[in-house]
């Protein structure tokens, strides 16, 4: 049996299993799909699903190292968190630190320790990553003046008196009086000399005692009173 079909005249036998471009279930319709309207792939990166156009997404995965946080894209991540963002869309991501923590810097897609841009054109990963520190004061002390420095660098006391460093950083502190002060000690973490070594393992204060050295007694001068004149002898002329 045949059966007429198609603008294009042509014709399809029952049972044949043979279908011309663009037939619906063996039956030829003569029409032909357009490439791209039921599943095909549109241009521009977009998916066309039914004749919507749906935008391309891309993953951005971050991952929190220690107390802090990200801001950025679609919202701010506290551990690990997953972003679904359109293709080419740039993201400004900036760490987010609380306090006793520093931020350390980023891994994977992002560098350094200041804020960062992705681009996201294809899937991106971050990892930011903080530590806990210690705040090292030193407070100067007494009537005298000096000097205290330390190492790691960052304390150039009486100007710059606070550093902070990683848990359990070795410092080193330094005292050194003006020429007319005597460096008594240190309170707190040290003692003795100039020389202060600690690890720091928490927030310190530590006193430089600074006194004026004592001035030189001097003798109080007596004055001597002269010899008393003699006395005046008058002669008297006789007439």
């Amino acid at each position: 049996m045949v059966f007429g079909c198609g603008s294009a005249g042509t014709t399809r036998e029952s049972g044949s299993g043979d279908s011309s471009p663009g037939t619906d279930a063996g039956y030829g319709n003569g029409s032909g799909g357009a490439p791209g309207d039921d599943g095909g792939t549109a241009s521009s990166g977009n998916v066309r699903d039914g004749g919507t156009v749906v935008p391309v997404k891309h993953t951005l995965n971050i991952r929190v190292v220690g107390s802090g946080g990200v801001r950025g894209g679609a919202s701010d991540c506290w551990t690990k968190c997953q972003q679904q963002l359109d293709d080419g869309q740039t993201v400004h991501l900036v760490a987010i630190t609380q306090s006793k923590f520093r931020f350390d810097g980023w891994q994977d897609d992002c560098s350094g320790t200041g804020a960062c841009d992705l681009t996201m054109s294809a899937d991106r990963t971050v990892v930011a990553s903080f530590s806990w520190v210690a705040r090292i004061t030193v407070a100067p002390n007494g009537t005298g003046s000096g000097r205290v420095t330390s190492s790691p660098a960052g304390i150039d006391c009486p100007h710059q008196c606070t550093i902070t460093v990683g848990i359990g950083t070795p410092v080193t502190l330094k005292a050194v009086p003006d020429a007319d002060t005597t460096f008594l000690g240190w309170g707190a973490a040290c003692s003795g000399g100039t020389i202060c070594k600690f690890a720091a393992y928490g927030d310190q204060t530590l006193w430089a005692n600074f006194e004026v050295k004592a001035q030189p007694t001097v003798s109080a001068c007596t004055a001597t009173a002269p010899p008393a004149a003699p006395p005046l002898t008058q002669y008297v002329q006789s007439p």
